[in-house]
Formats: C-alpha cells, sequence, structure tokens
C-alpha cells in the first residue's frame, strides 16, 4: 500500500476509535437507525472508495487510449503540484459545493446533510450518484496522469481526504491541529452542516476562500442540532434518488 493511502486509514483508524472512546461521541452515533448505518456504510465504502478509484481508472484508461503522448507532461515542481492539489482544486471545490447547494441540484447533496448525528461515519453518505458531479475526483485523476512526478500532487490528495475526515469527526475545535485558523476545523464544518445555518463555510480544506467571499462563520464550538430527516419514504429511495 503506498505511504499516502496509508496515512489516510491511520486517521480512519484513529477516529474510529476516538468515536467508540469518548462517551457523548458514541451516544451520538448509536442514535443511528439500522437503514441509517447502512447508509453510512454503503457512503463510506462506495463514494468513499470505489467510485474515486473508479474514476481515476476510467479517466486513465481514458487518457492513455486517446492522448498517449500526454502521459507525464507536465514537469513541475514538487511544492507547485502540490499548490495545485491543495490550493487550487480547493478553490475549483469552494464552487462546486455552492453549486451542490443551488435549488437545481441540491437533491442529489441534501442526503449527505440528512445525518442528525455528525461523526467520522457521515463523511462521505451521499445519493448513489452525487460523487460524479464532485468535480476534484475528475480533475484529481487527469491531473496524476498529466505530472511526471505525481507523488507530491497525491499527497495534497490524501492529506485532503485525511482533513475530509477529521472535519466530519465530532471533534469541536481543535488548536493544536488547525493553528493560524487558516484550515476549516470540525467546528467550523459542523455549522455546515447544522440544522437551521448549512449555508455557510463551504470551504474544503482552507476557510480562506469562505471568508473572501461572505459565506465564512466562525465557531469554536459544535452546533447542538444537526442536518435534517430525510424527505423520501425510505433511506434507500433517499440513497438512489436524493431527497428533496
Amino acid at each position: 500500500m503506498k505511504p499516502e493511502m496509508t496515512a489516510i486509514w491511520i486517521v480512519f483508524g484513529s477516529l474510529l476509535i476516538w468515536t467508540v472512546a469518548a462517551p457523548r461521541v458514541r451516544s451520538a452515533a448509536l442514535q443511528r437507525t439500522l437503514p441509517e448505518w447502512a447508509l453510512d456504510f454503503a457512503g463510506l465504502s462506495i463514494h468513499g472508495t470505489l467510485v474515486p478509484l473508479f474514476e481515476t481508472l476510467v479517466i486513465f484508461v481514458a487518457l492513455s487510449r486517446f492522448l498517449p503522448q500526454w502521459k507525464g507532461v507536465l514537469a513541475l515542481p514538487g511544492v507547485v503540484s502540490f499548490f495545485l492539489g491543495f490550493v487550487v482544486v480547493d478553490y475549483l471545490y469552494y464552487w462546486n459545493h455552492r453549486l451542490l447547494h443551488s435549488r437545481r441540484v441540491w437533491r442529489l447533496h441534501s442526503v449527505h446533510h440528512s445525518g442528525e448525528t455528525f461523526d467520522v461515519f457521515t463523511t462521505s453518505r451521499n445519493s448513489a450518484f452525487t460523487t460524479f458531479f464532485i468535480l476534484y475526483v475528475w480533475v484529481n485523476g487527469i491531473a496524476l496522469y498529466l505530472l511526471a512526478d505525481p507523488a507530491p500532487y497525491a499527497w495534497s490528495v490524501a492529506i485532503s481526504n485525511c482533513l475530509d475526515l477529521i472535519r466530519h469527526a465530532r471533534l469541536g475545535y481543535w488548536p493544536s491541529v488547525f493553528p493560524f485558523n487558516l484550515l476549516i476545523s470540525p467546528a467550523e464544518h459542523g455549522w455546515h452542516h447544522s440544522r437551521d445555518k448549512y449555508g455557510v463555510n463551504f470551504g474544503a480544506n482552507l476557510n480562506l476562500w469562505d471568508r473572501l467571499h461572505g459565506t465564512y462563520h466562525p465557531s469554536t464550538v459544535l452546533p447542538e442540532k444537526f442536518g435534517a430527516p430525510l424527505q423520501e419514504s425510505s433511506v434507500w429511495n433517499a440513497f438512489w434518488r436524493g431527497s428533496p
């Protein structure tokens, strides 16, 4: 296993231990119904693992078939490659995320906000086709194909995935991990999942984009209530069709 993937699994395993060991976090997690557990585990396995791997494979096969001469054509310094993945793609995702909150495509994304519990298990909760509308998966596959040395970019992707897990964990404010208040903290992302104020803190890695565009809601504590109940007749209807 590549070291980047190992890092992701270490972070995920650590957060699982935290979820089980911390009484308040464990108590909140156990409030899920059995269908909700199934939805969250489906999300982690499908959207968190299988779909990104599938999309990357499709991109590599397609580009190798039609543009073989472009393989490794970008010889960029490692710091530039990392910056592209961690900062530039993060900014593109900020607007992609805001689009997912628009009225036309909210049905696809609303399942992610349906969790009335907030912990690492909800990280990849989504409807079946949502991941295909998240641009960084496609962009990452293209970048990894074009770069002569894809390792720095791959590390930016791995760190972004680790931060995604961390900000969905029920950690509240963790100043030792979020110095200088540059990164979206779990408390800030918690407000993005709050029942009453989910139109804030769209950034994935950096809170800079929310600050620039007026969507930043600073907080050092988690909201009291998360998400909203699914409007579909069953969890699986929501999984396949989304939720109004």
